[in-house]
């Protein structure tokens, strides 16, 4: 199965049941038997990637979901019926796809943070409400992470889970192609050399505008970023 499939199967299985959350092919994996496991928040649901992916037309590829080993849904004021809806790709229930933008935003949101000065020149390019601006924006955009797993800063060796294997997959073999037949934007946010190993996506893409790996390390996505200019380029706005 590939990486939404399982994830959406995992989600009816598991999502409703009780802590630690692995994806089964993750389960046994000697990662999990080293000290460092111990940094990964296995009692959050896992969290591979964020917004509509199979709609989106511009992909940011981050490192991990960052939350330490201890944090709970209370103490984020997080839904977990929002994370699980996620899982499944089901946003039937949801106000936009991408969690963490709103119409009504909270500026304090991770995702309204490095988006918002792009957000106001799309509204001003395009003669948009703030709150359209930020619906074009949710609906078009999505992040993979290389890691499913909650933890403050990236584990090593997280990359080499399964997990991790389906995310790297789906970039090689469905996001790729879209940025070839100039369909899709893809941004690397984070963990540049394990997303790019051995060069491949500058291989398979060359210097293409539509592939942005100097992104801000920050994960700002403002205009003035490599990241930001690439989406306003996208929706036909000069940067």
């Amino acid at each position: 199965m590939d990486l939404l499939e399982t994830w959406r199967k995992w989600a009816d299985d598991n999502a409703k049941g009780q802590p630690p959350y692995v994806l089964d092919a993750d389960k046994g994996s000697e990662m999990f038997r080293k000290p460092k496991a111990n940094r990964l928040n296995l009692g959050l649901l896992p969290y591979p990637f964020i917004g509509d992916l199979e709609n989106a037309t511009i992909f940011v590829l981050m490192a991990n979901p960052n939350a330490g080993p201890s944090v709970a849904y209370a103490d984020r004021g997080w839904d977990k019926n929002k994370h699980i809806a996620n899982l499944k790709q089901d946003f039937s229930d949801l106000e936009l796809p991408l969690e963490s933008l709103s119409r009504d935003p909270n500026p304090e949101d991770y995702w309204y943070r490095r988006l918002r000065r792009t957000i106001d020149r799309i509204g001003q390019g395009k003669s948009l409400s703030h709150g359209d601006a930020i619906e074009l924006v949710a609906k078009n955009l999505a992040v993979i992470q290389r890691s499913p797993y909650w933890s403050t800063n990236f584990v090593d060796g997280v990359e080499n889970l399964p997990s991790s294997q389906l995310a790297m997959d789906y970039v090689k073999k469905e996001i790729v192609l879209r940025v070839k037949n100039d369909n899709a934007v893809l941004i690397v946010g984070r963990r540049v050399r394990d997303w790019n190993k051995d060069s491949f996506l500058l291989d398979e893409l060359g210097e293409n505008e539509r592939l942005i790996t100097k992104a801000n390390r920050f994960g700002s996505l403002n205009p003035n970023t490599a990241g930001g200019k690439a989406i306003l380029r996208h929706f036909g706005i000069n940067d």
